[in-house]
């Protein structure tokens, strides 16, 4: 395991293309994905810049890039959580409607979706969570289904607690309209909100954990925040620099960075001189 934070530049990276993504991908995976002359087709139109291969787990984290034209061959589900959060562009999921930048969704296991159309083209992050207990999720696979089920949880049982989730079924949430959390009201601990400067950040909800306060969160960081010092957590978090900039021990990060802390890892301080806006994963509430 990692014991030093992982700071990438997405920008400098090259984008795979979706021929070199089939390949990456198990057979099992690819064999769910349709006829292989129609998937060929469609991932002509898909790129990706891979961010996370997370070992034990198999979780993963991609930012793709899709051309007008791409589409699913075929609905499916997943034995694994999924979410997805769109950068720029706009794209059209099958029940969960058109997503423009900041939507987002978050799938338990099971629920049926697909991609419909990308008319103008789109840049998005997705995540599969992997097998991870904490999250009800299970490893990454793909299953074929009907679009007619799409909206459907087809993996597990009407009477089953695990069937919406750990952070219930989030179909589509509009991140310019989340509610706005003031960050003295959102870091409980007050050690962690004077460490974290809560009062130059402000959070908005995309999914949370309801039992152990991880999630998926957009920080908004105002100008002038500033981190009084290095910051070791007990757990996991990543985040991704949607806008603006940031600086981290002093190093300057633009729009575009993805930065990796594993679970004991110390970060040096992060500070924004301009304000930025981060797409924030912390694994559980953040504590000292």
């Amino acid at each position: 395991m990692s014991t030093s934070p992982t700071i990438i530049d997405t920008n400098a990276m090259d984008w795979m293309s979706g021929p070199e993504v089939l390949a990456e991908m198990s057979p099992d995976f690819v064999a769910n994905l349709g006829p292989a002359d129609e998937v060929a087709d469609a991932f002509s139109h898909y790129y990706v810049k891979p961010l996370l291969r997370e070992e034990g787990t198999g979780r993963r984290m991609d930012l793709a890039r899709f051309t007008p034209g791409y589409r699913d061959v075929t609905a499916c589900f997943h034995e694994s959580a999924e979410e997805g959060f769109c950068i720029d562009g706009d794209f059209d999921l099958a029940f969960e409607g058109h997503f423009g930048p900041l939507s987002y969704f978050w799938r338990p296991p099971g629920w049926v979706h697909g991609t419909d159309k990308v008319d103008t083209g789109a840049v998005a992050m997705f995540t599969f969570e992997g097998e991870r207990a904490e999250e009800g999720s299970g490893r990454v696979t793909r299953a074929v289904a009907s679009y007619d089920q799409a909206g459907e949880n087809v993996l597990l049982a009407p009477d089953d607690e695990l069937r919406i989730g750990t952070r219930g079924y989030v179909p589509n949430v509009n991140g310019n309209l989340a509610a706005r959390i003031p960050g003295q009201r959102w870091l409980r601990d007050a050690d962690v909100a004077e460490l974290l400067d809560a009062s130059r950040l402000t959070v908005r909800v995309l999914s949370a954990n309801v039992l152990n306060g991880g999630g998926t969160f957009l920080w908004d960081l105002a100008p002038g925040y500033r981190q009084a010092e290095r910051s070791t957590f007990g757990s996991t978090y990543h985040f991704f620099v949607v806008a603006g900039e940031i600086a981290i021990g002093g190093a300057a990060h633009a729009a575009g960075t993805w930065v990796y802390v594993p679970a004991g890892t110390p970060l040096d301080a992060v500070e924004s001189e301009p304000g930025a806006l981060l797409y924030m994963k912390p694994d559980t509430a953040f504590a000292l």
